[in-house]
């Protein structure tokens, strides 16, 4: 396991020895070899997983194996840098003398080895069609020819390539290697319209779009039919003088209505100057379908799915109600970082890509509302980052409803994942509220640069920390912290060190772990984890004043100083009230769990760490605030 070969040019080659050989000898015969070939035979006789990389690092690459022979075959090989990548040629041969089949991994595809030269085959289906096309065989490892249509036929419609189950798009003379049996499935293209406006049909989605870059009034494209596009749709609607509020008098709305289809690009796609699906320039482009199971999509795999651009200030819009925009290889929306401000609206449906280090939306100068649906961004980037919105250069956004997923399936240390992505140091408010969802695999929210942040209510949730303050010079700001449930696998929040001028405040909100300890909030905040109540098993940050009670009714503790005595509803609060410098004595009221923290005393000169809290547990502190703990099962921390 773990090991590399480079062949540096070199061919690996049967002798006469092993020609002879009782073992290999004889899985050589089975393939029907008698003489000297070129091979490389592996024992991997013990069970679980091998990995072995084999190279060939020479200027030329002219190392090959022909015949990659497996004998005692019962783990999971996995062999890295096959034909296409490093110049060695696996061959068709891949043979298991005995013992349990596993399965041999070759850049990314499991093959199954058998006991013979396996013969697989290409079958064609023809899909919504009729007819048949002859299937085709081959060795494995081997080349075919993908064939025509030929011999199918569909009414109203015209062959248009193959599908294989993976979505891959394959036309006649295409050449597949089979590794496995194949089925290819007929793709069609119809004939009459695809889209109408009103009365008004189109046979091309383009066409439609034409139309609507010079309406008078609102107007609506519906499609007829699923759309393979050639080159990306412009929306630039002349007579649009949108204003700073969606809404506003100049709008013109452009609803595209998918009705259960779809719109995907072909080979050979013009993504145009900014490699998008869809470009909008001026105008409101409203997505939706209304279909009865709203199936339709919008699947791209360009640089940008959807590209607002303001650089006449002209102010694009988007509005997302239903459907999904999926991007497989960048953004699914793009607000460019323009000059002008482009509006972003999510009310539903799901937008999703799964591209590294590109948020499936991505907000420059943007107004941006998301108020229901989902975003997600799922991939796996083993050193880097997975985020679902990111927000470059916010101007007054909002999440106040929905669900937010970054999710990255790397396990590597190096790799992160972001629900919401926050890298700007210029003026705006971000505001995170409602009924709100957050997740991120590695932080739910991931702050590098804000300026303000506010949240009042949603749960925000991450696999490592719920919340996530990176901060340099460019931390400027406050972060109101009113509302919310913020979780974490961890720890519920996270800051550095040192966080400029930065001002946090805490008015609210519930947290999986104890966020004050290494937060500078100053002897006025308290953090109490609550034993009771609808929010019982998490954490509330709240001013020690606010902990106050009228009596001892509800009180956990209670603090006499002075010859006066305050109720409080934690704990934690009755204990921060008595002050560094200050003396009194605090009694429990009910039993109190600390939970997974077990805080008690905080301060920049001494604290108090008890794994529970007892009848048996002393704990004295002198005037100098040395601090002693003696009995049951305590831990003093030392300070």
């Amino acid at each position: 396991d773990g090991t590399t070969i480079d062949l540096n040019g070199h061919k690996f080659t049967t002798s006469d020895e092993i020609m002879e050989d009782p073992t290999f000898g004889s899985v050589l015969q089975e393939m029907g070899i008698s003489e000297p070939v070129t091979l490389m035979a592996l024992d991997v006789s013990e069970t679980g997983t091998a990995n072995i990389n084999i190279k060939d690092t020479s200027s030329g690459g002219t190392g090959s194996v022909t015949h990659l022979v497996i004998v005692q075959m019962g783990a999971t090989l996995n062999i890295e840098g096959g034909t296409y990548e490093s110049g060695v040629k696996f061959a068709t041969d891949l043979i298991s003398e005995a013992g349990d089949p596993g399965m041999i991994n070759i850049k990314g595809g499991y093959y199954e080895v058998s006991l013979d030269n396996a013969t697989y085959t290409l079958s064609y289906n023809a899909g919504a069609g009729s007819g048949e096309v002859a299937s085709q065989s081959a060795v494995s490892g081997s080349e075919v020819t993908v064939a025509d249509g030929s011999g199918l036929s569909r009414d109203g419609y015209t062959f248009n390539g193959w599908t294989d189950a993976a979505g891959n798009i394959y036309l006649a003379g295409d050449k597949i290697t089979l590794y496995e049996n194949m089925e290819l499935t007929a793709r069609w293209k119809s004939d009459g319209p695809v889209a109408s406006i009103g009365e008004d049909e189109y046979y091309s989605l383009s066409d439609a779009f034409e139309a609507a870059n010079g309406a008078t009034a609102d107007l609506t494209i519906t499609m007829l039919e699923d759309v393979e596009l050639e080159s990306f749709l412009p929306l630039a609607v002349e007579n649009s003088t949108g204003s700073a509020d969606p809404g506003h008098e100049g709008y013109i709305d452009i609803t595209l209505d998918l009705n259960g289809h779809a719109i995907t690009e072909a080979r050979g796609f013009d993504g145009g100057a900014n490699d998008c699906l869809i470009g909008i320039t001026d105008g409101h482009l409203i997505l939706c379908d209304n279909s009865e199971n709203q199936d339709g999509y919008i699947k791209t795999s360009t640089a940008n799915g959807v590209y607002l651009t303001d650089k006449d200030r002209q102010q694009p819009m988007i509005t997302v109600l239903s459907g999904t925009l999926e991007n497989t290889a960048g953004h699914a929306i793009h607000a460019a970082s323009d000059l002008g401000t482009s509006h972003v609206y999510i009310k539903g449906g799901m937008i999703k890509n799964s591209a590294a280090e590109l948020a499936a939306i991505y907000l420059g100068h943007a107004r941006f509302e998301m108020t229901g649906g989902t975003v997600i961004s799922e991939a796996t980037v083993s050193d880097g980052y997975v985020c679902a919105i990111q927000s470059a250069v916010p101007n007054d956004q909002a999440i106040r409803g929905g669900t937010v997923r970054g999710i990255n399936n790397s396990n590597s240390s190096d790799a992160e994942g972001y629900g919401l992505y926050i890298n700007s140091g210029h003026s705006n408010n971000f505001t995170i509220e409602g009924d709100t969802a957050i997740y991120g695999s590695s932080s739910g929210i991931y702050c590098l640069r804000v300026n303000d942040l506010t949240v009042n209510g949603g749960t925000i949730e991450g696999g490592e920390e719920g919340m996530r303050f990176h901060g340099d010079e460019y931390m400027v700001g406050t972060i109101y912290m009113n509302g919310g449930y913020i979780k974490g696998g961890e720890r519920a929040f996270v800051t550095p060190n040192y966080f400029k001028n930065v001002q946090l405040e805490f008015t609210g909100g519930y947290y999986s772990s104890d966020v004050v300890k290494g937060l500078d909030l100053g002897s006025a905040y308290t953090c109490a984890y609550l034993d009771e109540g609808e929010n019982a098993g998490w954490y509330k940050v709240m001013k020690i004043e606010d902990a106050k009670l009228d009596s001892a009714e509800g009180a956990a503790a209670s603090l006499t100083m002075d010859g006066e005595t305050t109720y409080y509803e934690n704990l934690t609060a009755a204990l921060a009230a008595v002050g560094e410098d200050g003396m009194g004595t605090v009694t429990l009221l009910r039993d109190v769990d600390l939970g997974t923290s077990g805080a008690l005393v905080y301060g920049d000169t001494y604290g108090i760490r008890t794994s529970r809290v007892d009848s048996n547990v002393t704990i004295e502190q002198d005037e100098d605030a040395a601090v002693s703990v003696s009995g049951g099962e305590a831990a003093y921390d030392g300070r």
